[in-house]
């Protein structure tokens, strides 16, 4: 299985991420999920990954321009999103709201995102979606867009990703 160590192995693509547990550390929280649905402001103390260092070390050193990143994430309502939106202008103030997108849980995010910016599957080609979500990562892929599966302690359950050769980035 391929493993991305660096970022810069997808420079020349726009990137589009996730945020639960991909850019801020979600599920070390108790009763996350069900915590998420009901806090009204849960999501603004969580911490940030790895990978979020990472991606603005990526912009500060030309690896990839704020205006090629992308935020494609889902909430259970417009409450949650703008927790959400407001860790973002803390933790990556660099990202236009123009370039962040909110799902609600189990919509399928490649149609959402292209529905949102008129994009056609040719077009998804050039887009990189890092995920820790292996569902959100098959719809990537058969929308022909590239995914990029985020290891985390959460997620790397049952390794269905390696069956469907979707390369891994994992940031120690």
């Amino acid at each position: 299985m391929n493993t991305i160590k660096n970022l810069e192995d997808i420079k020349g693509f726009r990137w589009v991420l996730d945020m639960d547990d991909t850019l801020a550390n979600f599920h070390d929280k108790e009763n996350a999920l069900e915590r998420f649905a009901v806090e009204k402001f849960f999501f603004m103390f969580l911490e940030p990954t790895n990978l979020l260092n990472e991606v603005k070390k990526a912009i500060a050193s030309g690896i990839v321009t704020p205006e090629d990143v992308y935020i494609l994430s889902a909430s259970p309502h417009y409450l949650a999103d703008y927790s959400k939106l407001i860790w973002l202008r803390e933790h990556l103030p660099e990202i236009k709201e123009s370039n962040v997108v909110f799902t609600r849980l189990g919509e399928n995010k490649a149609d959402i995102f292209k529905s949102e910016y008129g994009l056609t599957n040719e077009d998804l080609s050039h887009y990189v979606l890092i995920d820790d979500y292996t569902t959100n990562l098959i719809n990537w892929k058969k929308s022909s867009g590239i995914a990029i599966k985020y290891i985390n302690d959460f997620n790397n359950t049952k390794g269905n990703y390696k069956a469907l050769s979707i390369p891994c980035l994992q940031l120690n």
